[in-house]
């Protein structure tokens, strides 16, 4: 209840109106009424991108692996999300120590190469190169593999250019390497006029010790790897970390996403901004995780049982898309006998392998094995010798060999006349038919 004082304010509320009654003595009173207004404030807070790749300010910012894998064979693959056209520096070296006994991979485009990019690789103390002679600007899927067949590069998907020299030594394997993104591992600053590091932005790094085919980097380059896809991956760096333009200072190293734990140490980025910090969008968009991948198989049919100094006809088949076959006579190497997805040899004498390879589906190739089966000398009789017009004869082997398949030719034309009929180890009997003219069988 208000209190009525003589002189004094009495107060009462009126909702969001506020009586304020004036007491000026016994004969008045005086009501005022003061509005009293409310304000709404809204505070602006500002809404965070999740952060999906990396930017180098090519000033002196990348980040190192400090223990890498570096027990490669003689294969490998590196490829990532790269947005670039003018400088991009990784590689994988002893820390600034540039000698074919340490370095191990690189990749480059220089402003004074010509912006080429190319792709080394350490074959026993040879490099093994391929360049490629620009990338366009814009984020682009590169794919550099290396295995005994030779080195290539894929850009977006596609096989680009490639070196039919591939390795014959065996990868060099550095113990005390590191591997380097944004930075030439092999020297510390500008070397010979070259800037050794580069502006680009990154995602999606990963690298293998093996060397992947066409058709798994198609399969798994748009989007994240999961469990049960990594065979073979050695390092796997997401970049999905703090976010873009944002304060990500407190960020000191970027996760290996492999299960490996080979985390890469971040240096001298500024973690501040739209450069030089993690940004977005990057290549690959966060949380778009890759459907399985089910490998292609070769399946190889044909005669693949026949007569000594005979031929066998092969023909490959595959469910890879518009797949290219070449045959060969060894496992790796040689010179090629054929392409096309069918192969007729020439007379085989003994038993002999044979191989076809897939370009989508890498360097492997696919064996089949023909087994030649020897005829020993065989006794043919015929009886009658000589008919009368229309009569018939029979043709008998005397001692038919197991595992060998007859057939009665007339030799006029090759035709059929009987068979074939296998091989028992006894005698087989052919009937010539109704014969007109002097004939050979």
């Amino acid at each position: 209840m208000a209190r009525n004082v003589p002189g004094c304010m009495t107060i009462s509320s009126l909702g969001h109106i506020r009586a304020i009654t004036v007491n000026l003595g016994r004969y008045f009173k005086m009501p005022v009424f003061i509005i009293v207004a409310f304000f709404m404030c809204s505070v602006g807070v500002k809404a965070q991108t999740a952060a999906a790749a990396i930017n180098f300010d090519g000033v002196d910012d990348y980040i190192r692996t400090t223990s890498p894998f570096y027990q490669y064979t003689n294969s490998m693959t590196v490829e990532a999300w790269v947005n670039t056209s003018s400088t991009l520096w990784a590689g994988q070296s002893t820390s600034n120590v540039d000698d074919m006994n340490s370095n191990v991979w690189l990749w480059h485009i220089t402003e004074a190469a010509g912006s080429a990019f190319t792709w080394y690789v350490n074959d026993g103390g040879t490099w093994r190169t391929v360049a490629l002679p620009s990338i366009t600007a814009g984020w682009h899927h590169i794919a550099t593999t290396a295995n005994s067949c030779g080195l290539f590069i894929y850009v977006d998907g596609v096989l680009t250019v490639s070196s039919a020299t591939g390795i014959s030594t065996g990868i060099i394997n550095t113990s005390n390497s590191v591997i380097d993104f944004g930075k030439d591992p092999r020297f510390s600053i500008t070397e010979s006029g070259i800037p050794r590091f580069a502006s680009f932005s990154l995602d999606e790094a990963r690298i293998w010790s093996r060397s992947l085919s066409q058709q798994e980097i198609q399969a798994h380059m748009s989007c994240e790897l999961v469990a049960g896809q990594m065979t073979g991956l050695q390092e796997y760096y997401k970049f999905n970390q703090g976010n873009s333009n944002a304060d990500n200072t407190a960020i000191t190293t970027v996760t290996d996403a492999s299960g490996n734990t080979r985390t890469a140490s971040i240096n001298n980025l500024a973690k501040t901004g739209l450069t030089s910090n993690f940004i977005a969008p990057g290549g690959v968009t966060t949380g778009s995780n890759c459907s399985a991948y089910i490998a292609s198989e070769v399946i190889i049919t044909g005669n693949t049982v026949v007569c000594s100094g005979s031929a066998a006809t092969l023909t490959a088949a595959t469910t890879a898309t518009s797949p290219t076959y070449t045959w060969y006579s060894s496992a790796v190497g040689g010179t090629s006998l054929a392409t096309g997805a069918t192969y007729t040899t020439t007379g085989i004498a003994s038993n002999t392998s044979y191989y076809v390879g897939v370009a989508s589906l890498g360097c492997s190739r696919t064996q089949v094995d023909v087994t030649v089966v020897p005829i020993s000398n065989q006794t043919v009789s015929v009886l009658p010798t000589s008919v009368c017009s229309s009569g018939t004869a029979t043709v008998t082997v005397a001692s038919s060999q197991i595992g060998v398949n007859y057939t009665l030719r007339n030799n006029a034309g090759n035709a059929v006349i009987a068979g074939p009929v296998a091989g028992t180890g006894a005698a087989l009997n052919f009937n010539t038919g109704s014969i007109s003219s002097t004939t050979t069988y």
